[in-house]
C-alpha cells in the first residue's frame, strides 16, 4: 500500500541506508530509522509506524528486548524480525513476543518486499474496512446534502427525494403527478431489456378500471415517441371523442413527459384523463416536467445508493471473513487445527459446494489433499496427483492461479478424479500456496452456486491463501525447532552424563589414594592434615558436581520440589555444620537476624545447598583468624542474605550481576539454584576490605513453573 510507514531498527548503517534510499522507496514506502533499540522504541511511541524492521542484534538491548517492551507497553505495531543463519530459535521467541514475520540476512529485495507484505496484510485488511465505512459515511453525507438543497426548491421534490428506496421513490412519484395535474391516473413506462418496448411499472389511478399491463412499443405510441425524443408531448381529444392510444385504451387527454439524467432517458412519466374531458395545460407540463427532473434524481441516487450499499455490505462482509480467517490462521501452531479451521470459513464465506487443500509432497513431487470439506470427503482424501495431472497440478507446477467456469472443456482437468470421487465439476477456482518464494501447496474452490468465479473471487483467494502459506511454514517452522530443541536436550543430557562419568572416576581415585595412605606406614601429624583436606576437597567436588548435573539434567524449575520453609533455619543449619571447618582456620562465623522468620516458598535441599556454597567460599577466602559475617534481612517483597568474608577483594566495586552469571565453582552453583526460585545473586567486592555476596529471594510465593 502506498506511502506506509516502515521504521527501519538497525545498528549497520550500511543496511538502513539500502532499505531507506534505495529499496523501500521505490516501492513507495516512507521511512523512520534508528541504530539502537531505545531510540527504537521511542520512535515507535512518537511516530506510530505501520511496520517494525528489526534486527536482532543490537547494542545496549536486542530485537528481543524491544519485542518485549512493546509487548508491556501494549504497542500493537506489526514487528519483521531481522537476523542471520542459525537464529531459528530466535525467531520462534520472537513470534511468541508478537512478531509477525521474520526475515533471514541477507536479503534480496524480493524477499524484503514479499516479508513486508505478509507482515502488513492485517493492518491493510483493517484500514481498508475503515476506508471502506468512511466512503459509505462519505456517501450517505453526499446524499444528505443533495437532498436538503432539492428540499429548498419545492415540497414535493423534498418529498421524493429523501426516498432511498426505488420502490417507493416510484410510488411517491406517481402519486405526486395525479396530484399536481389533477389526473385520473398517472404511469411511469420504463425500457424492457430489450429496448424495443416500455412497460408499466404501476399505475395510479382515480378509476374504477385498471389498465395494468399494457405494454407500449416504442416505434408506435406517444410515449415512446417521449422516450425517443427526449420532448414533452401533450394530447388530448377536441371532438369529445377518446383518443386512441393503444388497441383497447382510449383517453381524452394525455401528457408525457421523459425521465432525463444528464442527458439519458431513464423512462417516460405520464398522466391521462379518459373519463373527464380536461385538457392537460402548459403549466401541467412544467409542474409534471419538474416533478420528473426531481423523479430522475432521486431514482438514479436510490439505484446507486442500493447497489453501492449491496457491493460495500458485500466488501464489509467480505473484509470480515478475511479477518476472521487471518485470526484463525495465527491461532495456532497445529497445522491440521488450522487448515481444518480455516478451509472450513473459507467454505462459509463462498456459495460453493466442495473446497480443498492440498499439499506438495517435495520428495515424491505429488499432492495430496490436506482437509476438505464438501461432497465426497472421503474419496478426495485418497487422491494423489502429480504434478502433470489436473489443474491443482498446474497451478502448483506453473505457480500461476487459475480459475474456469466450464471444467469439462478445460485442458488440464483431470476427469478421473470425478469418476473417482462421484463428484461433477462443473466451475474451479485453484491458487497456489507461496511462502518465501516456495511453493508449499494449493487452495481449491468448487462449483460456485451463484454464478461464476471472477476476478474479485481470485483476489480473494489470493489473500486467504498468502496467510495461508504463511500458517504453513509457521508450523512446519516450529515443528522443526521443537525437534531441534529434544535433539539439544537429548544431547545435553548424553554430555552432562558422560561428564559425570568422566569426572567422578578420577576423584574417586584421589579420595581412595587418599585414603590408603595411612597403609603404607605411620603418617606425621602435617601427612594426617593434608590426607583429610585432600578427602575433604575430593568429596566437595564430587558433591558440587553432582548438584551441577542434577540442575542441569533436572528440566528447570519443574524439578524443584516447591514447599514453604524458613530461610533462617536454612541459615542456622548451614553454619552449625561448617562449624569444624571454620574451626580449622580459627575463623569465627557469625550469623545476625532481624527476625524470627523468614518465610519462602522454594525447594529446601537446593536452597540449603546454595546457602552452604556460600558460607563455605567465605571460609575458604578468609584469612585464619579472620571473621565471617552471615546476615538476613527482611525487605518489602524479599528476603535478602548477606555473606561477607575478609578475603583480599579487588579494586572493582561491583561484580556481574545474574543476568551477567558468574561462572566460579560454588558460586555458579548458587547462581543457578536463585534463577530457578526467581532470585538474584550479586557480589560487591571491596578493595583490602573482603567480599560480600547477596542473595535475594521472593518472600513467601510460588515459583512459576
Amino acid at each position: 500500500m502506498s506511502g506506509e510507514f516502515i521504521l527501519i531498527i538497525d545498528d549497520s548503517r550500511e543496511i538502513v541506508k539500502h532499505l531507506t534510499e534505495t529499496v523501500l522507496p521505490t516501492f513507495g514506502y516512507r521511512t523512520l530509522h534508528a541504530y539502537d533499540g531505545q531510540t527504537g522504541l521511542e520512535l515507535i511511541r512518537e511516530k506510530d509506524p505501520d511496520l517494525v524492521m528489526l534486527d536482532y542484534n543490537l547494542p545496549q538491548m536486542t530485537g528481543l528486548d524491544v519485542l518485549q517492551q512493546m509487548a508491556q507497553e501494549s504497542l500493537k505495531t506489526p514487528v519483521v524480525l531481522m537476523t542471520g543463519y542459525g537464529s531459528e530459535l530466535s525467531a520462534i521467541e520472537a513470534f511468541r513476543l508478537g512478531a509477525k514475520d521474520y526475515i533471514i540476512k541477507p536479503f534480496t529485495v524480493d524477499e524484503i518486499v514479499e516479508t513486508i507484505d505478509r507482515a502488513l496484510v492485517e493492518r491493510r485488511l483493517l484500514h481498508d474496512k475503515a476506508e471502506l465505512a468512511e466512503q459509505i459515511r462519505r456517501l450517505k453525507v453526499e446524499m444528505s446534502r443533495q437532498n436538503n438543497e432539492m428540499r429548498t426548491l419545492s415540497n414535493i421534490g423534498k418529498a421524493i427525494t429523501t426516498l432511498l428506496s426505488v420502490d417507493e421513490v416510484l410510488q411517491r412519484v406517481l402519486e405526486a403527478a395525479t396530484y399536481l395535474t389533477n389526473a385520473e391516473e398517472s404511469t411511469i413506462w420504463l425500457p424492457d431489456d430489450e429496448g424495443k418496448h416500455l412497460r408499466p411499472y404501476d399505475r395510479q389511478t382515480n378509476l374504477q378500471t385498471d389498465s395494468t399491463g399494457l405494454v407500449l412499443p416504442l416505434a408506435d405510441s406517444p410515449a415512446g415517441e417521449v422516450m425517443q425524443s427526449g420532448r414533452p408531448l401533450r394530447q388530448s381529444s377536441m371532438a369529445g371523442q377518446g383518443m386512441k392510444v393503444k388497441t383497447g385504451y382510449f383517453a381524452h387527454a394525455v401528457l408525457y413527459v421523459p425521465l432525463q439524467l444528464r442527458g439519458i432517458n431513464l423512462g417516460v412519466l405520464g398522466v391521462s384523463n379518459r373519463s373527464a374531458y380536461r385538457a392537460f395545460s402548459k403549466q401541467d407540463e412544467f409542474l409534471l416536467s419538474f416533478l420528473a427532473d426531481f423523479a430522475a434524481i432521486a431514482l438514479e441516487n436510490a439505484r446507486v445508493f442500493q447497489a453501492a450499499d449491496q457491493a460495500l455490505a458485500a466488501r464489509l462482509e467480505e473484509l470480515n471473513t478475511l479477518i476472521h480467517i487471518t485470526q484463525t490462521i495465527t491461532s495456532s501452531l497445529d497445522l491440521q487445527e488450522v487448515i481444518h479451521l480455516t478451509i472450513q470459513q473459507v467454505h462459509n464465506s463462498w456459495a460453493i459446494e466442495a473446497s480443498s487443500l492440498w499439499m506438495l509432497n517435495e520428495a515424491s513431487q505429488t499432492l495430496r489433499v490436506l482437509t476438505n470439506v464438501g461432497t465426497a470427503v472421503e474419496m478426495v482424501e485418497k487422491l494423489e496427483l502429480t504434478l502433470e495431472q489436473g489443474i491443482v497440478g498446474k497451478v502448483v507446477r506453473t505457480r500461476k492461479p487459475l480459475y474456469t467456469n466450464d471444467v469439462a472443456h478445460h485442458e488440464n482437468h483431470f476427469r478421473q478424479a470425478d469418476v473417482e470421487t462421484g463428484f461433477k465439476t462443473r466451475s474451479l477456482l485453484c491458487v497456489p500456496l507461496i511462502f518465501r518464494g516456495k511453493v508449499v501447496g494449493a487452495m481449491q474452490l468448487l462449483n460456485k452456486l451463484d454464478g461464476d468465479f471472477d476476478e474479485g473471487d481470485l483476489e480473494r483467494a489470493r489473500a486467504i491463501a498468502a496467510a495461508i502459506a504463511i500458517a504453513v511454514s509457521n508450523a512446519l517452522l516450529f515443528d522443526e525447532a521443537e525437534s531441534r530443541k529434544q535433539q539439544l536436550e537429548q544431547a545435553q543430557s548424553h554430555f552432562l552424563t558422560s561428564l559425570a562419568d568422566d569426572l567422578n572416576e578420577p576423584l574417586h581415585q584421589v579420595s581412595n589414594m587418599a585414603s590408603r595412605l595411612g597403609e603404607t606406614g605411620p603418617l606425621n601429624r602435617e601427612q594426617s592434615r593434608l590426607s583429610r583436606h585432600i578427602l575433604q576437597a575430593s568429596d566437595q567436588m564430587v558433591q558440587l558436581l553432582s548438584g551441577l548435573i542434577e540442575l542441569a539434567l533436572g528440566n528447570g524449575r519443574s524439578a524443584l520440589n516447591q514447599q514453604p520453609c524458613d530461610l533462617l533455619t536454612i541459615v542456622t543449619d548451614v553454619v552449625q555444620d561448617l562449624q569444624p571447618e571454620a574451626a580449622a582456620k580459627n575463623i569465627v562465623v557469625q550469623l545476625t537476624a532481624e527476625s524470627d522468620q523468614y518465610q519462602v516458598v522454594g525447594d529446601p535441599a537446593q536452597l540449603h545447598r546454595a546457602v552452604s556454597c556460600l558460607v563455605e567460599n567465605a571460609i575458604k577466602q578468609s584469612p585464619p583468624a579472620e571473621k565471617v559475617q552471615v546476615t538476613l534481612l527482611a525487605k518489602p517483597a524479599h528476603v535478602l542474605l548477606q555473606v561477607h568474608d575478609q578475603g583480599p577483594g579487588t579494586a572493582q566495586s561491583k561484580l556481574p550481576q545474574s543476568s551477567q552469571p558468574l561462572h566460579q565453582g560454588h558460586v555458579a552453583l548458587t547462581q543457578s539454584i536463585a534463577d530457578l526460585h526467581g532470585g538474584q545473586l550479586w557480589a560487591e567486592s571491596h578493595s583490602n576490605q573482603g567480599r560480600t555476596f547477596y542473595l535475594e529471594l521472593p518472600l513467601g510465593q510460588t515459583i512459576p513453573s
